[in-house]
């Protein structure tokens, strides 16, 4: 199993655009290429699974697509490259909750394998350059850090790994909190990086205005 990484999303911008954003994040993703046994003639478990994804609110394949070759060959002999090749980690996001909408800001909670979805999320913001995306995060490793992204670029990014104390003298709850101190925080950073975008449209419109 893998280390699991728990991940705030808060994506700011108006209220039109951010609704077309969540209704393309919505949906299943491809199927694998599995069939119903593998070649030594053992039952694969997994086969309905494979070929009927189960839908969620937050599908990496909706924003950006794995190759079509994701459907033709079995997973573990071709998906699973395809995954990080295509978003940087595998699987994508899982144990999904439905994001929190407030006005300019859609806010999503998720988790991923390993680490936070650098790649993926830097393609999908060139991709809405309207938009801004802001991401706290922390899980086991440990590790824990908070970046924020605008076309592609980054306008903040931290990164830690490992505790910055002795795990030994530290108590569990000591650490948890060293492991979420960016999520916790994440609604205060998210309106950080909010300041900054209605600063630099207010100088966009200055500028505009001669």
């Amino acid at each position: 199993m893998p280390n699991h990484i728990d991940v705030n999303l808060s994506i700011i911008g108006n209220d039109q655009d951010l609704g077309a954003f969540t209704r393309q994040a919505k949906g299943k993703r491809k199927p694998t290429g599995d069939l119903p046994e593998y070649p030594n003639g053992l039952k694969n478990y997994n086969y309905d699974l494979a070929t009927n994804p189960a839908s969620s609110v937050f599908e990496f394949d909706r924003l950006i697509p794995l190759p079509e070759s994701y459907s033709q060959f079995p997973y573990s002999l071709h998906g699973y490259n395809l995954e990080v090749s295509t978003w940087g980690i595998k699987w994508g996001a899982y144990a999904h909750k439905p994001p929190k909408f407030r006005e300019g800001c859609a806010t999503y909670w998720f988790r991923c394998a390993w680490e936070a979805p650098r790649i993926f999320l830097e393609k999908v913001s060139r991709n809405w350059p309207d938009l801004w995306f802001v991401v706290s995060y922390g899980g086991e490793g440990p590790v824990r850090g908070r970046f924020a992204l605008h076309k592609g670029e980054y306008l903040d990014n931290v990164a830690s790994i490992g505790y910055a104390f002795d795990e030994d003298e530290a108590d569990e709850e000591m650490c948890d909190a060293w492991v979420d101190a960016y999520r916790n925080a994440h609604e205060a950073y998210t309106k950080h990086i909010l300041f900054m975008h209605i600063l630099e449209q207010a100088e966009l419109e200055q500028e505009a205005a001669g």
